[in-house]
């Protein structure tokens, strides 16, 4: 995941770079070939470390439910509904023909206690609660603010760039952000750096137009 975190500066960095460019589009295509033809070979073994993993079995399960509640309550169930509809739609996608060749040893104790239900990351946990509520949150609060750094080519804004896009794949695919002081520590931080780099851009405008 920090791979994928870093990758995104990286390929603006080579492109923006003429004959690290010229490396970009010669190696890229060949680069993309290799991890196909990788994939291919393993496929089989990819297949069965996939099938016996109780992790995830667990985490597609816990995604592909909390996907079948937001499609039948668009706007969220709540706090209090989330400990019914949740497992009921675990319930309705354990006994679908494809994921029930899975491991699915863990989730299926989702069905027996309430303790310590969810869907293990921070994004399917709330799409749940707050639906299309939560999802105009987290575009502002989370993608918004991550264009919004993308658009400054300084190295300095690298290490924000970097651990925010972290925490947003993070929050999509692994953890939830319930206990994780750090991340609304950073979300803090970068809040008040983004205001003041607005009101500073504001400023200049307005001298500029003065003049």
């Amino acid at each position: 995941m920090i791979i994928i975190s870093v990758l995104p500066m990286t390929l603006q960095y080579m492109y923006n770079h003429a004959k690290l460019k010229k490396v970009l589009l010669v190696g890229a295509p060949v680069f993309i070939l290799f991890i196909i033809f990788v994939v291919m070979i393993l496929q089989k073994n990819i297949d069965e470390q996939l099938n016996s993993s109780i992790t995830f079995g667990t985490r597609l399960t816990s995604y592909l439910a909390s996907l079948k509640v937001f499609i039948t309550h668009p706007f969220g169930v709540g706090w209090s509904g989330f400990i019914y509809y949740y497992p009921e739609a675990i319930r309705d996608i354990i006994n679908t023909s494809w994921v029930s060749t899975l491991n699915l040893q863990e989730i299926k104790g989702y069905l027996i206690t309430t303790k310590a239900l969810s869907t293990k990351t921070d994004f399917f946990d709330n799409l749940i609660f707050g639906g299309f509520g939560f999802i105009l949150f987290f575009y502002n609060f989370f993608i918004k603010r991550y264009i919004f750094f993308s658009k400054f080519r300084d190295t300095n804004f690298f290490f924000i760039k970097t651990p925010l896009l972290f925490f947003i794949l993070a929050g999509l695919i692994y953890v939830t952000f319930y206990i994780k002081y750090e991340v609304w520590f950073l979300m803090a931080f970068l809040d008040v750096l983004q205001t003041q780099i607005t009101n500073t851009t504001s400023k200049k405008n307005e001298n500029t137009y003065s003049c």
